[in-house]
């Protein structure tokens, strides 16, 4: 997954996972590889921006 490849490189760099999958399996995969937040791709554009923008956890 390239968001441990990241995190493994120090970038630094927030990830926010954009999914069809709200499994909660799949939710604890991308937190756990380090992504900042997740969304689903038919979340609200807002928050779409807002997640981009903060980086923060969107779920």
């Amino acid at each position: 997954m390239a968001t441990r490849e990241l995190q493994a490189a120090g970038t630094g760099t927030k990830v926010v996972v954009l999914t069809t999958f709200d499994a909660d399996a799949n939710v604890q995969e991308a937190l756990a590889a380090g992504a900042s937040g997740l969304l689903l791709k038919d979340a609200p554009a807002g928050q779409l921006v807002s997640a981009i923008r903060g980086g923060r956890s969107c779920r």
